[in-house]
């Protein structure tokens, strides 16, 4: 269900460690007078960010219309899709994407001004960028998917866990039940690997 996704993933991991890379070069071990500081880093963390926004939403769309295309030939999704879908709140995150990143973005200017551009966290914004990006990525998989049942006008779909050892309780006790499209529940947890398959017969 989610090969294309993860192959999309490691292509985007890459990319990130090189922008982050980059801004370590920028602002680490550096001696700025305190206002220039405050310049040089605001500068360059507002460009880190700018930059994986740019490489992120179209490999994000990339992703949206592989799994849309899995099922439906007929158009693609598109980036006002995709938009719409970033700016709601998520049940699983608990936040919106749009705006969790203006959060990351202060959060980063602030720790690095707090201890002069430390490494470290650098190391730690590029961990929590990927986590939300990997799970954005399997969000917007799904999403996706579903959108591509309601075009064909599939009413019903099939949960389905991975069936391994990772699979929670509360994901195992969904597994095989069935719900209307309009009434799936979200994932109960970060990182849930279940998908849906439609129900064509009754």
């Amino acid at each position: 269900m989610y090969e294309f996704t993860d192959k999309v993933l490691a292509h985007l991991n890459r990319q990130y460690i090189v922008i982050f890379n980059r801004l370590k070069s920028k602002v680490s071990t550096k001696k700025f007078a305190k206002l220039d500081e405050v310049t040089v880093i605001g500068k360059a963390v507002d460009q880190t960010y700018t930059e994986l926004m740019t490489v992120t939403k179209p490999m994000l769309l990339q992703i949206a219309n592989w799994a849309y295309h899995n099922y439906c030939t007929n158009g693609s999704l598109t980036e006002m899709w995709l938009t719409g879908f970033l700016n709601d709140y998520s049940p699983v995150t608990k936040y919106a994407f749009s705006t969790e990143i203006d959060r990351k973005r202060s959060r980063l200017y602030e720790a690095l001004i707090a201890t002069k551009g430390s490494r470290k966290e650098i190391d730690n914004a590029l961990r929590y960028w990927a986590k939300m990006i990997a799970e954005y990525a399997v969000e917007i998989t799904d999403a996706a998917t579903l959108e591509a049942f309601n075009d064909l006008g599939i009413t019903k779909v099939e949960w389905f866990t991975e069936e391994d050892e990772r699979v929670c309780g509360e994901c195992g006790k969904r597994h095989g039940r069935i719900y209307p499209i309009d009434a799936v529940p979200p994932k109960p947890h970060w990182g849930c690997r279940c998908y849906l398959r439609p129900v064509t017969t009754e």
